[in-house]
């Protein structure tokens, strides 16, 4: 086994960035830096919650969960067949842990919001308390762990407080990497591998697209501990197939069909949102190449340093598929993220100087904050004006049930609160339209007015590649039907026309 780096002893002054010492930075200074964070979270997530406890909609998942969430709390089929006009790709474990906390508050979208926040939240506390495994100043670590939900609540806004499994996914995960990393450079115990390998079974009964770190465990096991990678193994077969075999019991070959075989469109022009999004974590990727040059001999660095690229690969590659949002990146944020934190915290590669940190700390926020600068009076007039905008969406939802037949949103939760029945996933039967499949007949029925009305998202309409219905459906629409009522977001509800 390499030999085992055991980071230095922190001086007091180190280890408490506001003792005074000399040639150490001012107080103020980081007290600005953190208000600077601070400010930059506080117009971020002043939109998402204010929206929190009404039925206005940002995100187009959340209407989709909730249908998903309410059949199965009814018993109903969760996985269809492939000429279905509704289709689940989602493991089914979030539905029932959101639909029993729905059950409680009256409502599964803004039971999923809350359980969102508070999964986002606990995988922050999860990075910092990684972070501190290793040592030096907690303050750092706290920062970075700041700066983490910083780039989230930036680059993924609309996923601060929505109802998707994607964050509730992420806190196993992150907790079964805590459970790795340990209080030592030794390696984990069986124990902690077992439970480790079943908190992330956990999270991919949740959300199945987090592949990146029990492929990183399973490598970094295979070169630092291969009596832990045979029980590691084990329990991931055994726990595995077993969790396979209840699935099929329980849902048969459609569920295997839908999530293993779920008909995606795959881009490489769609690559340049991915490039961009991964663009704010380069500081970031700067320190753990840095790190990684520096050859650290800690084998709990070697698993992290093993998980950041795949991660970030994973998530480019996984962006190329149509409909996939920013979430795809949140593992490589994370990995990152705690790399940076460590670096930063022990003053490891050369920046023991606070100077030096606090400059590495102000690179990494400062293209956040420049964009948050940029939207902060858009953010704010949309929180401030959230009663008048719920106002609208209900006068929305009035609408849609008042429409005899069957509605298709684009944003589906205002079909949800609106009580009609999910008829048409329009984002992954859009996908089915493009391969050339159109078991429904959606464009007959358009001709014929046969459905009720649809809820447009206009900003996505003639773009190649989007994964909604391809742009012919929309023009056949436009000569059918005619425009109701206008939302906020790009929304415009059509019905047919007289």
């Amino acid at each position: 086994m390499p030999e085992l780096l055991t980071a230095p002893a922190a001086s007091p002054a180190e280890t408490n960035p506001f003792q005074p010492a000399a040639g150490r930075a001012p107080r103020w200074l980081f007290t600005a830096l953190w208000l600077v964070i601070l400010a930059a979270l506080t117009v971020q997530f002043a939109w998402p919650l204010a929206a929190l406890p009404f039925h206005v909609s940002w995100n187009n998942n959340e209407g989709w969960n909730a249908y998903w969430t309410a059949r199965a709390l009814a018993g109903q089929p969760l996985y269809t067949d492939a000429a279905s006009p509704i289709s689940n790709n989602y493991p089914p474990l979030s539905f029932y842990i959101v639909g029993g906390f729905g059950r409680l508050i009256g409502d599964p979208i803004i039971a999923g919001r809350i359980i969102c926040l508070g999964s986002l939240i606990a995988t922050t506390l999860l990075i910092e308390r990684i972070i501190a495994r290793f040592g030096g100043s907690r303050w750092w670590g706290a920062a970075a762990a700041a700066v983490f939900l910083l780039i989230i609540a930036t680059v993924a806004q609309r996923y601060l407080a929505a109802d998707d499994p994607q964050w509730l996914a992420e806190a196993p995960m992150v907790a079964s990497l805590l459970l790795l990393i340990g209080r030592t450079a030794e390696m984990p115990s069986r124990a902690r591998l077992v439970a480790a390998c079943l908190l992330m079974l956990l999270g991919g009964l949740i959300k199945h697209n987090q592949v990146a770190l029990p492929i990183a465990t399973t490598v970094w096991l295979a070169f630092y501990h291969r009596r832990g990678l045979a029980i590691w193994l084990v329990t991931a077969a055994v726990a595995g197939g077993a969790a396979l075999a209840a699935l099929a019991l329980i849902y048969g070959h459609p569920f295997f069909d839908q999530v293993l075989h779920h008909q995606r469109i795959v881009s490489v022009k769609l690559i340049g949102g991915a490039l961009h999004s991964v663009s704010y974590t380069l500081p970031e990727m700067l320190l753990a190449g840095l790190l990684a040059y520096s050859r650290p001999r800690d084998p709990r660095i070697s698993l992290l340093l093993i998980f950041a690229p795949i991660a970030v690969l994973v998530g480019i590659f996984e962006r190329l598929g149509v409909g996939v949002s920013q979430n795809a990146h949140f593992d490589g944020a994370i990995a990152l993220t705690i790399l940076a934190g460590i670096v930063l915290s022990c003053g490891m590669i050369g920046l023991r100087s606070v100077w030096l940190r606090l400059a590495v700390l102000a690179v990494m926020v400062a293209p956040l904050a420049a964009r948050v600068a940029r939207k902060a009076p858009e953010n704010l007039r949309e929180a401030s004006a959230m009663k008048q905008t719920d106002a609208r969406w209900q006068q929305a939802i009035a609408l849609l049930a008042r429409q005899p037949g069957a509605v298709a949103c684009e944003r589906p939760a205002l079909c949800y609160w609106s009580g009609k029945p999910y008829a048409l996933d329009v984002s992954n039967y859009g996908q089915k339209l493009r391969k050339g499949h159109d078991p429904i007949g959606l464009r007959e029925q358009i001709a014929r007015k046969q459905i009720g009305a649809f809820v447009e998202l206009r900003d996505n309409r003639y773009m190649a590649g989007r994964g909604r219905l391809p742009d012919d459906f929309y023009r056949l629409m436009e000569t059918r039907y005619r425009v109701a009522q206008v939302l906020p977001d790009d929304l415009y509800i059509v019905v047919p026309a007289d």
